[in-house]
């Protein structure tokens, strides 16, 4: 009997231990989206303009999602128009595999003298889908209005591709719903910052009709992701011009790679991509493009190499042809990723502490306010509007206690400057002033362009000082001020505010 009693006080103790080693997951449902359609420039002028965006679930497994991308030309002739925005929106399911879609759009940007003027755009829309085991497709109308024009009601043509995340339970409002246990599987994602340069051809002309510079600096970043195991790479680029008179061109690709071992540390990737491009003068025609290329990189550290790329790039329907040049570092970082049949979804699971380590970041979107030097002037010769106003994204990765990396971009909504955007990376100094108040320091640097701003071939800075208040263990808002500048006395700059929302979220990393 005594024995029996031990063996009961033993199994109490045992139990609870067990249990603090497991920890509560939330399921969590985003999709990748792409989307097309054809929208009257003028009568006589249509764009065929592609949407790529990120919808985010909200709550677990509900209707309600936000999406996150932008817009840009594909097709016609305005090359190099782009915005980005946020899509609130609502899923409403009729049957198991058929529901509607219906959201709201709100961004800015421009370019290409599409439509000129502030670059505010408000763009609603209502689809019809039907949902596949592995996709979802879409069919249904838009109507939208950018710089202040109405645009006539358009057809569009969507795919989503869903993929499942998981997040630790942080509150009561994520405590619902059955657990079940799920396989997980290993996803390496690399992200790869680049200096690199274009070296056109010598048949490569601008908008205007004269050749191109020799040489046009770039900046920009590579995302790279694949199964652990897998050689097969699937690759999202952004990248912008930075000088040699091409500011306000970007591009943004994505595509696929194979992964070839040459020794434990070194690496081979030929790759090809396909996406969308223009804006500097550079002429891409209606903006599709293809690149081809090697990638290499060498091991330096456990979750950091060095990288070098090699490719050539060419626009369908405008002159635009060149050589890519660039290196750069990498950041490794593996994560685990459910595996969710998506006809038997579930809202909760639980893993053990033992096969992971949390790894957080945050995201944040805002709005930004410029207002420039009274003394200064554009391109033109015109004085700037008193402030412009942009959408503001970035994403924040802790490195440690007082110290996060940023990247970020900014699109210009007001001043009628609706062309030009902004792209940055930096560093974010913080320290805790009270339980939920933080001091931060923020310092970017990046390329920029468009509008007719003359930000002295692109190169622009960014200093903010700014106080964070923690309203819930995973939403905070951040208020800034600081200076902006372009490295030229005569440049865009003057002094900046900003008000953002930061989401703090974290995903299951791999111990292996």
């Amino acid at each position: 009997m005594n024995l029996i009693v031990v063996m009961l006080i033993l199994v109490g103790m045992i139990v609870p231990n067990l249990a603090a080693n497991v920890i509560d997951l939330s399921v969590k449902k985003h999709a990748l989206q792409l989307s097309y359609e054809p929208i009257a420039v003028t009568n006589q002028e249509t764009m065929g303009m592609m949407g790529v965006h990120i919808n985010l679930d909200i709550h677990k497994l509900s209707m309600v999602y936000l999406g996150v991308g932008g817009y840009g030309a594909l097709t016609g002739d305005r090359g190099g128009f782009f915005t980005a925005g946020i899509t609130p929106g609502l899923r409403i399911p009729f049957t198991r595999y058929l529901e509607a879609d219906i959201g709201l759009f709100l961004g800015g940007g421009g370019g290409a003298s599409a439509f000129p003027g502030d670059g505010d755009m408000i763009r609603a829309h209502a689809y019809l889908g039907r949902s596949f085991p592995l996709f979802s497709t879409w069919l249904g109308v838009a109507r939208q209005r950018i710089s202040k024009k109405s645009i006539k009601d358009t057809w569009v043509i969507t795919v989503t591709k869903p993929f499942y995340i998981t997040k630790p339970v942080m509150s009561s409002f994520d405590r619902i719903g059955s657990s079940k246990k799920v396989a997980f599987q290993k996803r390496n994602l690399r992200i790869a910052p680049l200096i690199g340069a274009y070296f056109p051809a010598k048949s490569a002309l601008g908008r205007n009709a004269l050749p191109l510079e020799n040489k046009i600096s770039l900046l920009g970043i590579d995302l790279e992701t694949n199964r652990n195991g897998s050689a097969l790479t699937g690759l999202f680029s952004l990248y912008a011009a930075n000088g040699n008179k091409a500011d306000g061109y970007g591009k943004i690709m994505t595509g696929l790679g194979y992964q070839y071992l040459i020794t434990e540390k070194m690496m081979m990737m030929p790759y090809m991509q396909f996406g969308m491009s223009g804006g500097g003068n550079i002429d891409t025609g209606g903006g599709l493009i293809s690149l081809a290329g090697f990638k290499g990189r060498y091991a330096v550290a456990k979750m950091l190499d060095v990288h070098g790329l090699l490719a050539q790039i060419k626009s369908y329907n405008g002159n635009f042809e060149s050589t890519l040049l660039g290196g750069g570092v990498t950041v490794k970082l593996g994560h685990l990723d459910p595996v969710i049949d998506p006809f038997n979804e579930i809202e909760k699971t639980q893993i053990n502490q033992s096969e992971t380590q949390l790894k957080s970041f945050q995201w944040f979107f805002g709005n930004k306010t410029i207002y420039p030097k009274k003394s200064l002037k554009d391109k033109n010769g015109e004085a700037y509007e008193s402030q412009i106003d942009f959408v503001a994204f970035g994403l924040e990765v802790p490195v440690n206690s007082w110290l996060n990396v940023i990247t970020t971009t900014y699109w210009a909504y007001t001043g009628d400057v609706g062309a030009y955007a902004e792209g940055c990376f930096g560093i974010i100094l913080k320290k805790s002033l009270f339980p939920r108040w933080t001091l931060y320091h923020q310092t970017e640097i990046g390329a920029a362009g468009g509008g007719g701003i003359n930000v002295n071939q692109g190169t622009i800075y960014q200093s903010l000082l700014g106080i964070g208040f923690q309203q819930t263990r995973s939403y905070q808002w951040k208020g800034y001020v600081g200076w902006q500048g372009s490295f030229d006395h005569a440049s865009f700059q003057g002094p900046i505010a900003m008000l953002s929302l930061d989401i703090r979220s974290a995903f299951l990393g791999s111990k292996n």
